[in-house]
């Protein structure tokens, strides 16, 4: 992907005065629990069990950088306590089947391994809190059967934006919505 941007737009970068690295694979991962002692050895203290924000993705890019020279890096084996009830749980653990894609970090997808079974899915709803009549009408695609499956999904504004350096993604994007604009 990102090679292709650097060969087929190369005028329009030249244009905007920006260099792009195109990345080399594979790309370092990074593995709960181990995250919340690389953060609190770099002074970032996340209560076990907790996700990230903004401040602690930056941290970790600022690690991976440093041990490994790489701006690209995955985040694997998220805690499951703050993933939605469609995620896969690890079997026996406190943890999900999920990924996070971080770039110089800023977020740039996120996904992993959704749950199929669906004595699974009506015992995580319930887990999580949820009315599972709120949900019937998803789960009960599951009712007889579903194969394994997951999905993630990059932001093209995102990475538009992480590429270029732009300090807001409403400068990444044509029409940008805001609670005040809407058209056009």
């Amino acid at each position: 992907g990102i090679k292709k941007v650097v060969e087929k737009c190369e005028d329009e970068l030249r244009l905007l005065e920006k260099e792009v690295d195109v990345p080399k694979t594979p790309f370092p991962v990074l593995t709960f629990p181990e995250i919340y002692d690389i953060l609190e050895d770099m002074g970032k203290k996340i209560p076990y069990g907790e996700d990230l924000d903004r401040e602690a993705e930056k941290l970790l890019a600022k690690y991976v950088k440093e041990k490994y020279d790489h701006d690209f890096f995955f985040i694997d084996r998220f805690p499951y306590r703050v993933k939605p009830f469609y995620v896969m749980k690890i079997d026996g653990t406190e943890w999900a089947r999920s990924i996070d894609l971080i770039y110089k970090g800023l977020e740039l997808s996120s996904g992993g391994q959704r749950e199929h079974r669906y004595e699974r899915l009506v015992q995580q709803i319930k887990e999580k809190g949820l009315d599972i009549e709120n949900f019937r009408w998803f789960i009960e695609h599951f009712r007889y059967g579903a194969p394994p499956h997951g999905g993630f999904a990059v932001g093209i504004e995102r990475l538009t934006m992480a590429l270029l350096d732009l300090e807001n993604i409403r400068e990444a994007t044509p029409f940008p919505r805001t609670p005040d604009r809407m058209l056009p």
